[in-house]
């Protein structure tokens, strides 16, 4: 079985419905991502003989970085689904997979937290670079400047540090941030993105969230139990394979109750 191949598999279990198969778009999207899940494998299996000389270099030296994914395209097209086909396909504890926006909540507290040193973010990235390899950005959409003017040096030290960058979003990377604030100023990010990464539209016109939700009613009400019901039965559509149990979910750092949760939902 062809890394391509594999992968289509795990891209159909995702799917989890009977004859459902990636879409001609959806398959040249995942045999190039099963190109770089053979390039982080060879990586990953390169011997590291830790030495005193080898502690000393990797203060100079960063690793060898894998050219990364940048795959964008409309709404509905499985590009997070696809993404997460690829990092299931690697060693878990090389991986992180986040959504962007909650990361960049978690680098500004960082920089809040070290605001009194000269380079924090040289400090967090190395941070985050010492237990992965492959960093995950769903749905990467800049629209605050706050983001807008860090992220040129915040990528520049995750790849400075050796990270393999991957990323979904609605945008292509030329119009990030289009009509943006001080945009000049977050232009070397753009550059960085194209240079460190395969740049790869999904393109097609069909919405498959749309396909699966949209005979759905939106609103369920009153509140009562044939609402419940109904809650139920959508979650179970969304992921036929959610449990549905009592549970607490930490956001924040509040708890908050929950009554059913599925794969991301």
């Amino acid at each position: 079985m062809t890394p391509s191949t594999r992968l289509s598999a795990t891209f159909i279990g995702q799917l989890g419905r009977d004859g459902a198969k990636p879409d001609a778009h959806q398959q040249r999207v995942l045999e190039a991502c099963a190109s770089l899940v053979d390039d982080l494998s060879q990586s990953f299996a390169q011997p590291k003989g830790w030495s005193l000389a080898r502690l000393a270099r990797i203060r100079k030296t960063p690793r060898n970085t894998v050219q990364g994914l940048y795959l964008w395209g409309s709404v509905g097209r499985g590009k997070t689904l696809i993404m997460d086909t690829l990092l299931d396909a690697l060693p878990a504890e090389t991986c992180r997979r986040v959504h962007f926006h909650r990361f960049m909540l978690e680098i500004h507290d960082g920089l809040r937290r070290r605001r009194e040193e000269t380079d924090p973010l040289r400090r967090i990235s190395q941070e985050i670079s010492a237990n992965t390899r492959v960093l995950g950005f769903d749905e990467f959409q800049v629209s605050d400047i706050g983001d807008a003017m860090i992220l040129s040096g915040l990528l520049h030290a995750l790849i400075e540090n050796g990270l393999t960058l991957i990323f979904t979003s609605n945008t292509p990377p030329r119009l990030l941030y289009q009509q943006g604030l001080q945009r000049d100023r977050f232009l070397p990010a753009i550059e960085l993105i194209e240079r460190h990464t395969e740049v790869v539209h999904l393109d097609g016109d069909r919405d498959y969230r749309l396909e699966t939700l949209g005979s759905l009613p939106t609103y369920h009400v009153p509140n009562d139990t044939r609402a419940e019901d109904s809650m139920r039965s959508l979650l179970l559509t969304i992921d036929p394979k959610a449990e549905i149990t009592p549970d607490r979910l930490s956001l924040n750092g509040r708890e908050i109750p929950i009554r059913a949760r599925g794969n991301g939902v």
